[in-house]
């Protein structure tokens, strides 16, 4: 597949499960984090069936608690050192994973009481 091809069909899996997207320094597709705890957390295009998953926490300790959150889940390591990882996971797992990492966008509805009251109190 070529760049563009891996970033349109990463772009659309990204809008249907309603995660953030954003291209990497090196132009990759990426999902990033809404929080930003850490900048190296994100996912990102591995496969037409499987999304990596990038993590890294500032201890071990912290490292070893999400990686098995992540394992019980159902991702598989691809890639591990002492606080930071790479793990693979199918796209039927994905949004429960972007949840984890908070790569889901926040939507704002509003009920209709809430946007009559912004109107009157735009409007003045």
């Amino acid at each position: 597949m070529t760049k563009r091809e891996v970033s349109k069909e990463f772009r659309d899996l990204c809008e249907k499960y309603n995660l953030r997207y954003k291209p990497n320094e090196a132009g990759e597709p990426t999902s990033p984090t809404r929080k930003r705890v850490n900048p190296h957390d994100h996912l990102y295009y591995l496969s037409p069936e499987l999304v990596g998953v990038a993590v890294s926490r500032e201890t071990k300790k912290k490292y070893t608690f999400l990686k098995n959150k992540l394992i019980k889940m159902g991702c598989k390591a691809l890639q591990e050192g002492e606080t930071e990882g790479n793990f693979s996971v199918s796209k039927k797992k994905l949004l429960e994973v972007a949840k984890l990492l908070s790569c889901v966008k926040k939507n704002r509805t509003f009920s209709q009481e809430e946007r009559e009251a912004i109107r009157r109190r735009l409007i003045g």
